[in-house]
């Protein structure tokens, strides 16, 4: 597999700083939006989780997908993309372009709504 890399928590560690901006919903550095590591996200899923009002089905979906794709160890997803069988790359590679398509339509609509 040769052109893949993978931004992760390994990456870009969270600053501390980062991490409490994101927990209050603010952006980090004056940017208008935030990109958590993922360090940040798994320190931040826990307390979301005892959130009343993202107690509904539609939160408790959210946060288990949340928490189904947060893998943070690039080695991980490099240990997942090359378990993919050769006739199943491009199928796969276009699925998960798909769903990386979803959730950016996502985030910005959750980003408009927040200004």
């Amino acid at each position: 597999m040769t052109g893949l890399h993978l931004v992760t928590a390994d990456d870009s560690p969270a600053a501390p700083d980062a991490v409490a901006a994101v927990a209050a919903g603010e952006p980090a550095g004056g940017r208008t939006a935030t990109r958590a590591s993922a360090a940040a996200i798994g320190l931040l899923l826990p307390n979301m989780r005892k959130d009343p009002s993202l107690r509904t089905d539609a939160g408790r979906m959210l946060l288990q997908m949340l928490s189904a794709h947060s893998i943070g160890d690039e080695a991980k997803w490099i240990r997942l993309a090359r378990s993919v069988p050769g006739h199943r790359a491009d199928m796969l590679a276009q699925a998960a372009r798909r769903c990386a398509d979803h959730w950016l339509r996502f985030a910005n609509e959750l980003e408009t709504r927040r200004m």
